[in-house]
């Protein structure tokens, strides 16, 4: 029997084990840039100050950022945080299920949890205009 699934590449998270983490699955913001245009891509970025259990657990620095195509689908994701290697899996879930930033957006997480800043990211499509030239 022939195997149909081939791994699709853009789907497997890449790591680093430094201080803090970091995590990528998906494209990158400039190859979105290089591969869709300004025009047809979003950045969506939230930082981890902002988050309420990274204020109780001291995490000063750290960011998610998402990049999405004008329609909503979630094309990659990097985190640079304590974690990074854990929270990624959430972005990669939805890139190999090919859900939009709007399924994202419904996710219930626990509070307080760095998990939470998922949502605020997702949130951030439907108030972030295009990129400009």
């Amino acid at each position: 029997l022939k195997q149909k699934d081939k791994a699709q590449t853009n789907t497997i998270p890449r790591t680093l084990n430094t201080s803090p983490e970091i995590a990528e699955v998906g494209i990158t913001a400039k190859q979105a840039i290089n591969t869709y245009g300004h025009k047809n891509i979003k950045i969506l970025k939230s930082e981890l100050k902002d988050n309420d259990k990274a204020l109780i657990e001291n995490i000063e620095h750290g960011c998610i950022r998402i990049v999405t195509n004008n329609k909503g689908k979630i094309l990659g994701a990097t985190i640079i945080a304590p974690n990074a290697i854990d929270l990624i899996t959430p972005w990669t879930l939805a890139i190999q299920q090919k859900l939009n930033i709007k399924d994202m957006n419904s996710l219930i997480t626990p509070y307080p949890s760095l998990s939470e800043s998922h949502k605020k990211t997702a949130i951030k499509y439907f108030f972030t205009k295009n990129l400009k030239n």
